[in-house]
C-alpha cells in the first residue's frame, strides 16, 4: 500500500515555524481548518501524530531535492553554489506551486552541482543581499 505522504515516489512533507516562543521549525504533514470562531488554524502533524500550531505564512514544502551534504531542500531555503564559470551564486529555492518554478530550482542545482543550503528567508534573509 502506498504511503499517504508520498506521490509518484516523492515524499510529500512540509515544515513551518511553530507558534511557540522558540519559533522552532516543525516537520510533517500540513493540516488547516477553521476554528469555532471562524479563524484559520494551521498545523503540522509529525509522523508520531502530534499536531503543532504553526505560522501559515512560513509554510514550505519539501522540493524532493538535496544539497551536497544530503540535506533536504525546502521551498524558501537559501542556496549557495558555484557555477560552471567558477562564480559563487546565492539564490532562493522557489515554490513548488507551479512545476516550472520547481524545474528552475532543479536546473540551477544541476548546473551548480556543488549546492548547499545556507539558510532560509525567514531566519537569515540577509543572505540574499550578499
Amino acid at each position: 500500500m502506498e504511503n499517504a505522504n508520498s506521490a509518484a515516489g516523492r515524499v510529500i512533507k512540509f515544515r513551518a515555524r511553530a507558534l511557540t516562543l522558540d519559533k522552532r521549525w516543525v516537520y510533517g504533514s500540513y493540516v488547516t481548518f477553521l476554528n469555532s470562531r471562524g479563524g484559520r488554524v494551521h498545523q503540522i502533524v509529525n509522523y508520531e501524530g502530534v499536531a503543532c500550531d504553526v505560522d501559515g505564512n512560513t509554510l514550505c514544502q519539501l522540493t524532493g531535492l538535496h544539497d551536497k551534504n544530503g540535506k533536504e531542500i525546502y521551498e524558501r531555503d537559501i542556496l549557495r553554489g558555484t557555477g560552471i564559470d567558477g562564480r559563487v551564486r546565492i539564490w532562493e529555492a522557489v515554490s513548488l506551486q507551479y512545476f516550472h518554478h520547481w524545474q528552475e530550482t532543479a536546473d540551477l542545482i544541476e548546473a551548480h552541482g556543488d549546492v548547499e543550503v545556507i539558510g532560509d528567508v525567514y531566519t537569515t534573509p540577509e543572505l540574499l543581499t550578499q
